[in-house]
């Protein structure tokens, strides 16, 4: 026998009304969690939540020459490493460097020079320049040079032919960064042999250094 029409209609209301009701139930829970595996903790430090690559240009930048030793070369065209006794060339170059992104740390820093032309293929070095003494594009002169130091050093040799070379000098950066911007030296990595001369654009030539660096 079937329900009445009354009956079903009231099935069909308390049917609709469990529904609606179910739909609006809401519950909380903790959830606790812990691990012995350093590997899979999670720590409390800041995010990097924008890693970046920034590229910038010299903001100073000037040859030295062992002869004449008290003239200023900071204002030219060119920036020149040489090698040979009574004639050595070597170059200083600084940056503005960049404010570092909230949570982030260097994760890899290129130093870019424009090989304008060289004598032969050689092996160039960059140095951290120390801030233990300070110089300037238009005063600094072979005489009053700035110290530098070995660590961290980075070498490459130069293009057989005019085109970029890059330096990887994350750790030289990173010193800057730590123990005050006095820039970068570039110099012939073996000074006593040869005489080679190798001209670089400087940031008053057609392609300034550049500075890439980049945070994660």
């Amino acid at each position: 026998m079937s329900r009445p029409t009354w009956v079903r209609a009231a099935v069909l209301v308390l049917a609709a009304a469990g529904t609606v009701a179910l739909t609006q139930v809401t519950s909380t829970a903790a959830f606790t969690a812990s691990t012995t595996n350093t590997a899979d903790q999670v720590g409390s430090g800041t995010w990097c939540v924008n890693p970046t690559t920034v590229t910038v240009t010299a903001s100073e930048d000037a040859t030295i020459r062992e002869s004449p030793a008290n003239a200023n070369y900071g204002t030219t065209t060119t920036l020149l490493v040489r090698s040979g006794n009574g004639g050595l060339n070597r170059s200083l170059v600084r940056f503005a460097l960049p404010t570092i992104p909230a949570g982030c740390t260097l994760s890899g820093v290129s130093l870019r020079l424009y090989l304008s032309s060289n004598d032969s293929v050689r092996s160039i070095v960059a140095r951290r320049v120390l801030t233990t003494t300070s110089w300037s594009e238009t005063a600094v002169t072979w005489s009053t040079q700035p110290t530098t130091t070995a660590t961290g050093a980075a070498t490459t040799s130069t293009p057989a032919s005019p085109g970029w070379q890059t330096w990887p000098v994350q750790s030289i950066v990173t010193g800057l960064y730590a123990e005050g911007n006095g820039g970068i030296e570039i110099a012939d990595a073996d000074e006593t042999t040869g005489n080679d001369l190798q001209t670089y654009s400087s940031r008053e030539g057609s392609n300034p250094p550049q500075l890439v660096l980049s945070w994660g």
